[in-house]
């Protein structure tokens, strides 16, 4: 006698393999679109850090370097000897320069310069909101530093 083999698969086992292979298939576009969303909001976190170590240290260094400052009271603007620190549409510039310290892709909702003034020395201390913007959330963070004014008296 002689068995007939048939070569193939039956309909329900080619359903299962569909079945398992659109699982697989979600879990992996889902892990794909997790780590695009992630890597978003590091980029952005990025550039808010990069804009704030930028610019602090900038406004920090001619702080510094000042011999006088205009600053009597808490402002958002600020002017050391030649040179003046200002926000303007949410950017921060040095003097009346078109180019900003901080970077196009991050917006400054608040810069305050308060003098901190003590029977031995002046000082700044620098507050300052960045944002931006990663996957329709917008990141926020509050950066702040204290200078000493070296050349004031």
């Amino acid at each position: 006698m002689k068995i007939n083999k048939k070569n193939g698969y039956t309909l329900v086992e080619m359903v299962v393999y569909v079945a398992i292979v659109a699982l697989v298939m979600t879990a992996i576009v889902g892990v794909i679109l997790g780590i695009a969303k992630s890597s978003k909001y590091v980029g952005a976190l990025n550039e808010i850090e990069n804009s704030a170590i930028l610019s602090l240290s900038k406004i920090s260094r001619e702080a510094r370097s000042a011999s006088s400052t205009n600053l009597v009271s808490a402002s958002s603007s600020v002017s050391f000897g030649t040179t003046t620190i200002y926000l303007n549409s949410g950017r921060i510039y040095l003097n009346d320069s078109t180019r900003p310290l901080t970077s196009s892709k991050v917006n400054v909702s608040n810069l305050l310069f308060t003098p901190i003034i003590s029977t031995t020395s002046k000082a700044i201390k620098i507050d300052m909101t960045l944002n931006a913007t990663s996957s329709e959330k917008v990141i926020s963070k509050v950066f702040n530093t204290t200078t000493v004014l070296r050349g004031v008296n």
